[in-house]
């Protein structure tokens, strides 16, 4: 589909709020379903839909969309958000600067401690997957702080390079779960345990 066509029914869908189907058939067989918040030339800010849960805010390269989807079922789903009382959390006045990945991602670090970065590909040698605490970012790139999925921090920072980038994600459960993991294990490595305290008071 040529680039005015999707931004066109991208600006469509944002007026009107639409449920959207997003393709990206070169990197992705599965479409992404969302709202539309905000979208550039460059990127596009879903709010993003999955088993009729909002699970999070998604950017993606809109180079990489091949088709913006808005049938039967997209509107059918959209009204059963509205019966569950869900379609009123869409973050429809949310606004980052989506100029390029550099100004996006630093507005987001400075709201959200935690963040999933992907590379995307049709090809699995070429995928990546980055889930932690952004660092530092550049114009051409972003460190972060990388954690496994038992929950222990890498030494060293991970580089994600723009040009790969096809994908950020934050505030969905997976990365909300593992924060407030992480912010209990802080809070109780701030507590001094009992027995340390009593023996304290007796010198």
């Amino acid at each position: 589909m040529p680039r005015q066509s999707v931004l066109k029914q991208l600006a469509q869908a944002h007026d009107e709020q639409q449920l959207v189907g997003l393709k990206r058939k070169a990197i992705d067989r599965n479409p992404k379903y969302g709202f539309v918040l905000d979208f550039s030339k460059k990127l596009v800010f879903l709010h993003y839909v999955y088993d009729f849960h909002l699970d999070g805010l998604r950017i993606l390269r809109t180079k990489d969309i091949s088709g913006v989807r808005v049938g039967k079922t997209n509107m059918f789903q959209k009204q059963l958000l509205q019966d569950e009382g869900l379609f009123k959390t869409v973050e429809f006045g949310k606004r980052i600067d989506l100029t390029n990945w550099e100004t996006a991602l630093s507005q987001l670090m400075a709201t959200y401690p935690m963040l999933i970065l992907e590379y995307e590909s049709l090809n699995h040698k070429e995928t990546d997957f980055f889930i932690g605490a952004p660092l530092r970012c550049t114009s051409r790139s972003l460190s972060i702080r990388y954690f496994d999925g038992a929950g222990r921090w890498l030494d060293q920072p991970s580089t994600v390079h723009f040009s790969k980038l096809t994908c950020c994600q934050v505030n969905n459960n997976y990365l909300n779960t593992y924060q407030r993991y992480f912010e209990r294990q802080a809070a109780q490595s701030t507590r001094r345990p009992k027995h340390v305290a009593k023996k304290a008071r007796s010198l």
